[in-house]
């Protein structure tokens, strides 16, 4: 979810975040349909879908997170994580490729995902960064589409919920 669209920069220290009432209460929301619209069910009792928040990079990073688990603010970032957020940056019009920067594009962000084989996809989090090569990134991301009960995840989709919970 671009940070932007819920009302903070995706900068924020993760202490911060967990401290806004109101965007627990968005995020939380949106998490709860997520799990609906991806055949899950209730998941409030689950520690998915996780929700991530993206916005351009400040570090020479391709991308910058604050991933809530499911309500607590990671400090860094997992790997299956990590290749997500990568995968979704590589996905043409996804809202992780609209907010991040190129491996071309130096400090400018915001100026859209352009990577070449071999690239490094470097995404930044709350202590610092984690790196996920184009390769890895089809390795894990074709694993994870071979397990039938996986959902896509990580294009980047958000629903805003209008008056009575729906889309």
């Amino acid at each position: 979810m671009a940070a932007g669209s819920l009302g903070v920069t995706g900068y924020e220290s993760p202490s911060e975040l967990e401290g806004d009432a109101t965007l627990k209460a968005k995020v939380e929301e949106i998490r709860l349909r997520a799990g609906e619209l991806m055949g899950l069910g209730d998941v409030r009792a689950t520690t998915v879908p996780k929700m991530t928040l993206v916005a351009p990079p400040r570090d020479g990073g391709v991308i910058s997170t604050r991933t809530f688990i499911p309500h607590r603010v990671h400090t860094s970032i997992g790997v299956l994580g990590a290749v997500s957020v990568a995968t979704a940056v590589l996905v043409e019009g996804s809202v992780a490729a609209g907010v991040a920067c190129g491996v071309a594009c130096g400090a400018a962000g915001g100026a859209g995902a352009r990577t070449a084989p071999g690239d490094t996809v470097r995404i930044e989090h709350p202590t610092g960064s984690a790196d996920r090569r184009d390769q890895q990134i089809k390795r894990r991301s074709d694993a994870a589409r071979s397990v039938p009960r996986h959902r896509p995840r990580g294009l980047g989709r958000a629903f805003h919920l209008g008056a009575g919970g729906h889309p």
